[in-house]
């Protein structure tokens, strides 16, 4: 299927192709160039203002405007990281009129502005987006320290990080208190435009892709699903590898440091005439601060882009993960006291692998539309053992009792897409419609077998298959009335058929049909050169996971799915502005309030899950900025979260593993051309564990910093994680009570997933040939 449409893009491609050649001569064409280097700039966005006419530059700097540009007209160039250029025609352009060459000169630190792609599916300048957004580029990544990806991500406003299973390896993300149990995800993410949440649960393996190959995260927060449907109730997390080398590069990069931590990468990067490939290989091993807390993976990667026309493009991408992990479990407070380092589950982990295959399309049009066909498909194998454990009280008495199952798991989605984005002016008004639609089809087997006392896998007790195929369709309007002041409007369709068959039950065949509409509107006002107010409003919908429908596990002999679950629903409201301060600085502030009903909850009267919850979510989110000096800036992010739950019992209600106050702080030092240094204080409010608000995880600040030094094509990185060593934990649950003859009111039983100890790391990167194009460049293992 693949090679038929690999042929078929190619022969639209080559048909648009000599569609754009047929223009003639009376064309504008020219290249963009760096100032100070002279070296091509990639994705520049050349306009004609005010007629629609929009190239992007291809791998030489290279544009087309099929528009001769009449006298008065005016030409602008913008790409990221560069000041915005302007010419205005003094006279008509003539079509023996050579072609122009265009320099950009870079953008004063600080005062970039931003072209992102996420937030409304097109290139779009940042003050022109409706929404809370935050752009994390390479020189962001690094002034963050982290283990993984997501320890990165945690450090933005409004999300927040937490280890899942008590390997510190194996975290998720909260965003804005949608998630705080982790169960499943309300964090919709992309790699390259393509999703990778998984099927059965909607979460995400953020050990994915090399750290060393991502180059920029675009994230933004608050529900997407008039743009991209199921998932993203919460926010989207946008993840874009590091673009095509210009010239032949490669990079070679070992680190190792304390709890055992090692890690291997290399890459290559080799550009053609017309074509360009890159190969990379990622290996990370560490043993763990807890006794079963062991994690190895390995990760493989290979892209390829051709140039069909002179506006077309083919990429093909391939990502390869292969997991072997530990996951030690929960403790008690007695326990950590006694030794925070031990486990308490002698058997939970899991063999994975995921494969990520897709395969991409495009044609810049000559009136500045654009048309993208994808095809990606996802494969993920799973051999895993998890422990539920379940306390059963008789009178006066407790007793452990423990379900340990293993799960053989292999789910594959193929995905569909396609998307056309066309400019026009009516009026005064200029308009780029967006519209698109996705079609995906997912399989799931799962089996679920008992575990004897040694860990081996023994009978077996649950045998199914399931499918779901999803079918949506969008449109999107983006409105400018005048230089100052846009609108956008949109609305998306969807429809899930899910069905699943348990074979080893009569009637065991389920199936559920859900659809859901979701509009928006949004209105933004760039009231001063740099300043922006943006209003957002709209719906959105989470559908149930094929977990929460269709898990056959029955933990103490009951099962927790349901198959009858209905789509969360919301509404969201949303104001916010950005406002440039002093020389280098800069302020951005949002409220939001999304109500959701039909939450979709565990429900302990019926040990299932069930649509009984409704809450309110609502706060606001800060993020200051400013480079005090020109080797010194600092970075403030807030988060006020008032996350209720309207069937609560406590005096606020807050939502369980939610925060109400979460920041950080980081600080970043550039002493000369060769070293750098930076710090970043971490700060979490307490997080109540029950719906009655009467037990909660405490308060915690962590302090990471590290320091680079370059030397030529070398680069050396010392990190330290939780340097003041303090003790905390990040998750916990009260264990579920089964009462079996009523007794006396018992004190519940609190576990935790205790934090890492202090831990150090030390990175060695070596790059040769030309500019570095491989993303952060010398992380210590598994550091963003």
């Amino acid at each position: 299927m693949i090679h038929k449409f690999a042929a078929l893009v190619c022969v639209v491609g080559l048909n648009v192709g000599g569609a754009v050649q047929a223009d003639g001569p009376c064309s504008v064409s020219g290249r963009v160039i760096d100032r100070a280097q002279g070296s091509p700039i990639i994705g520049a966005r050349v306009e004609i203002e005010g007629t629609g006419e929009v190239s992007t530059t291809n791998r030489k700097g290279g544009f087309l405007l099929a528009r001769l540009p009449q006298t008065g007209q005016i030409l602008s160039v913008s790409a990221e990281g560069y000041e915005i250029w302007k010419m205005t025609f003094e006279r008509n352009r003539l079509c023996e009129d050579p072609p122009l060459t265009i320099e950009l000169q870079s953008a004063p630190q600080g005062h970039v502005e931003h072209v992102i792609v996420t937030a409304t599916r097109t290139p779009t300048p940042i003050a022109d987006v409706p929404g809370s957004l935050t752009v994390l580029d390479r020189s962001d990544l690094q002034m963050i320290p982290g283990l993984t990806l997501a320890d990165a991500l945690g450090a933005t406003t409004g999300l927040r990080a937490f280890s899942s299973w008590g390997n510190p390896l194996d975290t998720s993300l909260d965003v804005r208190g949608f998630a705080g149990a982790g169960i499943s995800s309300y964090l919709l993410v992309l790699l390259d435009d393509s999703p990778v949440n998984d099927l059965d649960s909607g979460l995400v393996d953020w050990s994915l892709v090399p750290i060393e190959r991502i180059d920029r995260i675009e994230i933004q927060r608050g529900p997407v699903s008039p743009l991209y449907g199921d998932t993203g109730l919460g926010g989207v997390v946008h993840l874009f590898t590091s673009p095509f080398a210009s010239s032949p590069t490669s990079n070679v990069s070992v680190a190792g440091g304390s709890a055992g931590e090692r890690r291997e990468a290399l890459s290559y990067d080799a550009p053609f005439d017309h074509s360009t490939y890159d190969l990379s290989a990622s290996h990370r091993e560490r043993q763990g601060d807890r006794d079963r807390s062991r994690w190895t993976d390995t990760s493989l990667t290979a892209r390829a882009r051709w140039e069909v026309s002179s506006r077309s493009t083919l990429v093909l991408s391939s990502v390869s993960h292969w997991l072997d992990d530990q996951n030690p479990g929960p403790l008690s407070e007695r326990q950590v006291k006694e030794d925070r380092s031990q486990a308490s589950y002698p058997f939970d982990g899991r063999l994975q692998s995921r494969h990520l295959s897709t395969l991409t399309f495009s044609h810049e049009q000559a009136d500045g539309g654009r048309l993208t066909i994808g095809m990606s498909q996802q494969i993920k194998r799973s051999d895993q053992i998890l422990t539920f454990p379940l306390e059963l009280q008789s009178d006066a008495s407790l007793v452990s009792s423990f379900d340990v199952k293993h799960q053989d798991l292999g789910a594959r989605t193929t995905t569909l897409d396609s998307q056309l984005e066309k400019p026009f002016q009516w009026g005064a008004l200029h308009h780029r419609i967006t519209a698109g639609m996705e079609l995906s089809a997912g399989h799931l087997g799962s089996r679920y077998k008992e575990v004897d006392a040694f860990g081996n896998p023994g009978a077996l007790t649950a045998d199914g298959d399931g499918s779901r195929r999803v079918y949506g369709g969008y449109a999107q309007d983006q409105i400018g009335a005048t230089r100052e002041l846009g609108f956008l409007a949109g609305i998306r369709y969807d429809r899930f058929d899910d069905e699943f068959d348990e074979r080893l039950s009569s009637g065991g065949k389920f199936s559920s049909h859900n659809d859901a509409f979701s509009p928006r509107l949004g209105m933004t006002w760039s009231y001063r050169p740099g300043c922006s107010l943006f209003l957002l409003t709209g719906a959105g919908f989470r559908a149930p996971t094929m977990e929460q429908l269709f898990d056959q596990r029955q933990p103490f002999g009951s099962s927790i799915s349901n198959s009858h679950l209905r789509p969360q629903r919301a509404k969201y409201y949303e104001v916010g502005f950005r406002q440039p301060f002093a020389q280098h600085g800069k302020l951005e502030l949002a409220l939001y309030r999304t109500k959701i009903w039909q939450e979709i909850e565990f429900d302990p009267a019926t040990y299932s899950y069930g649509n009984i919850g409704r809450s309110p979510h609502q706060g606001i989110e800060l993020t200051l900025s400013d480079q005090l000096r020109k080797r010194f800036g600092l970075l403030l992010n807030y988060g006020l979260q008032d996350a209720t739950h309207e069937n609560g019992g406590g005096p606020d209600h807050q939502i369980i593993l939610v925060p109400r106050h979460q920041g950080s702080l980081s600080a970043h030092l550039v002493g000369s051309r060769r070293w750098s240094g930076s710090l970043i204080l971490r700060a979490t409010g307490r997080q109540f564990l029950d719906e009655t608000n009467q037990h909660a995880l405490p308060s915690s600040s962590v302090l990471d910093g590290e320091v680079r030094y370059r030397w030529k094509g070398m680069e050396v990185i010392f990190s330290g994680l939780n340097i003041l060593d303090s003790e905390y934990s990040s998750n916990g649950f009260i264990i579920p009570r089964l009462v079996l003859l009523s007794g006396p009111s018992l004190d519940p039983t609190i576990v935790t997933y205790p934090a890492p100890e202090r831990t150090y790391s030390l990175a060695l990167r070596w790059t040769f040939g030309g500019s570095d194009q491989s993303g952060v460049p010398g992380r210590p293992a598994g550091a963003p």
